[in-house]
């Protein structure tokens, strides 16, 4: 009789697996938006920052779910995920000091971001990314934290313009800010 009733409980359990299942469910894609951008432009250095360094450039590549881009209609408030990878690089300012001129060092910074895309509307989105970070100054490597946020409104189906605010933070070390102004090509 055991063995009969395990017989029974097993092949309902088999059977009825398949049926507690929902269906998988196709993922929708966001409609119009591209998952990749790629920008370039100038990043200004701001406050204490700005004393020691000149205004340098800024090549940056970011990743989404089909956020990128002129939407066909607006997303109903939604909030997705960006990966972003990018490059800043800050000339040094030269400066006088008595008979000498002293020339500040460049400073390289490489980042690699997660954070948050929301599209307000059909023509834009803003992001709040952060994360780690390499800054390289006078021949030294040092670890950095970051945040960036930026705002893109789109001019054209693929072409968009990027302001943004970045914070570039070293262990024990004041804050650097920079503000930046991107052309973005998404694709």
């Amino acid at each position: 009789m055991k063995k009969f009733f395990s017989l029974v409980l097993l092949t309902a359990c088999t059977l009825s697996y398949p049926a507690a299942q929902s269906p998988a469910k196709k993922k929708e894609i966001l409609p119009g938006g591209k998952q990749n951008a790629s920008y370039a432009g100038v990043t200004i250095p701001l406050g204490n920052f700005s004393e020691t360094h000149l205004a340098g450039i800024i090549l940056q590549y970011s990743r989404s779910d089909h956020r990128f881009g002129n939407m066909e209609k607006k997303i109903p408030g939604q909030i997705g995920f960006v990966y972003t990878a990018g490059l800043f690089y800050y000339p040094g300012r030269k400066e006088n000091i008595v008979t000498t001129t002293y020339k500040y060092p460049a400073f390289t910074y490489l980042h690699l971001y997660g954070g948050l895309i929301w599209n307000p509307g059909k023509q834009a989105h803003i992001t709040l990314s952060g994360g780690p970070a390499l800054g390289l100054y006078n021949g030294l490597a040092s670890f950095y934290t970051g945040l960036q946020l930026d705002g893109t409104y789109y001019i054209s189906k693929r072409v968009g313009i990027t302001p943004g605010l970045h914070l570039m933070k070293e262990n024990k070390s004041d804050p650097l800010w920079s503000g930046s102004l991107k052309t973005s090509f998404i694709f």
